[in-house]
């Protein structure tokens, strides 16, 4: 009896913590232009992907290969990873994996800087949450710096 009621009391105290647990956030940039343009795009999802780990108000889930989740879920056959991911494709993974929220950006190189445009989704919400956009340059030693840019970005 008193197993039982120390089993009972772990599955509880299991629950609460799951209850309680930051919701799942997966995170997703787009690329610009044709695949000849591959170069204008900025790779800084990583760097995003840390800040908000770090933040710990959600538990991030790359648009990459390198991601636990999302790897798992892939191979599982839960999910197709399209050569060019689209906003759908991201609205897609979020409702199959039934995700909380979607944060979807690009990051390219123009001639004043890297523009990145940003917007956050409740689930696979139409409407954004939050959206923004901003040219910025993060200069390290004089030269520019795509993990300061990631970071900065992500904060």
């Amino acid at each position: 009896m008193r197993a039982l009621r120390s089993l009972l009391a772990w599955v509880a105290l299991a629950a609460a913590g799951h209850a309680l647990a930051a919701p799942e956030m997966l995170v997703v940039q787009l690329l610009e232009g044709t695949a000849e343009q591959a170069e204008l795009n900025m790779p800084i999802y990583p760097e995003v992907g840390a800040e908000f780990d770090a933040e710990g108000r959600v538990n991030v889930i790359l648009w990459s290969m390198t991601d636990v989740v999302f790897r798992t879920a892939v191979e599982e056959g839960k999910i197709k990873v399209p050569e060019r991911v689209t906003i759908e494709d991201a609205r897609k993974v979020v409702r199959d994996l039934n995700i909380a929220y979607l944060l979807v950006f690009s990051a390219k190189q123009t001639s004043l800087g890297v523009e990145v445009a940003a917007s956050l989704y409740r689930g696979t919400a139409r409407r954004a949450l939050w959206s923004d956009t901003k040219v910025m340059n993060v200069l390290v030693g004089g030269a520019p710096d795509l993990s300061s840019l990631g970071s900065t970005v992500g904060r």
